[in-house]
């Protein structure tokens, strides 16, 4: 078994029992481990279950982003689940489940699960003072179409752009329907 972040892992297609650990609670955590985002959040949930004493015995459960839930989860007889809801898809497959479930992806516009997702108007205002602090006088953002966090993050920072009196150019792909393209003056 493999161990990231000091969590015992499974690769998707492979057993994913909990071994006995009396009174712990087993938790799956469905992640795609080699974005910074996904390992940021490992180490925050590791952080909050000891800071809280909180007796999970988690599984952390590779696999790609958008990617279906393995089918092992389906005889898995965990607690609950923490998992990036991407695409409805992902969340039918987690409901089949009949677990707890708590996304930690701002994908889905009306997500059906308890979502944590980051705050888009703090975003957009560390983005402009980041801008502001450089001096920068032309703003623009680029973002995927197909993510509601980056809308949502799109909308704030065109708001506070707009508030005082700027203007905000944007550039939204459809980064999982096509290759992103690189653009060159």
């Amino acid at each position: 078994m493999n161990h990231i972040n000091g969590f015992p892992t499974v690769a998707a297609g492979r057993e994913a029992r909990p071994k006995s650990n009396a009174g712990c609670q087993q938790v799956a955590v469905l992640v795609d481990d080699t974005g910074a985002y996904s390992r940021d959040l490992l180490m925050g949930i590791g952080r909050y279950q000891r800071e809280n004493k909180k007796p999970w015995a988690l599984h952390v459960i590779r696999r790609r982003r958008f990617e279906l839930p393995p089918p092992c989860l389906q005889e898995w007889r965990g607690q609950g689940v923490i998992a990036r809801v991407d695409t409805p898809e992902v969340e039918r497959s987690l409901k089949a489940l009949r677990l707890p479930v708590v996304n930690v992806s701002g994908a889905l516009k009306k997500p059906f699960f308890p979502t944590l997702t980051q705050d888009p108007l703090l975003a957009a205002h560390l983005a402009l003072k980041c801008f502001d602090d450089r001096s920068f006088r032309h703003h623009a953002f680029v973002g995927d179409s197909l993510q509601q966090w980056s809308l949502e993050r799109y909308e704030q920072f065109r708001h506070l752009l707009e508030a005082r009196g700027g203007v905000c150019g944007s550039l939204l792909l459809s980064l999982r329907l096509q290759k992103p393209t690189v653009l060159q003056k």
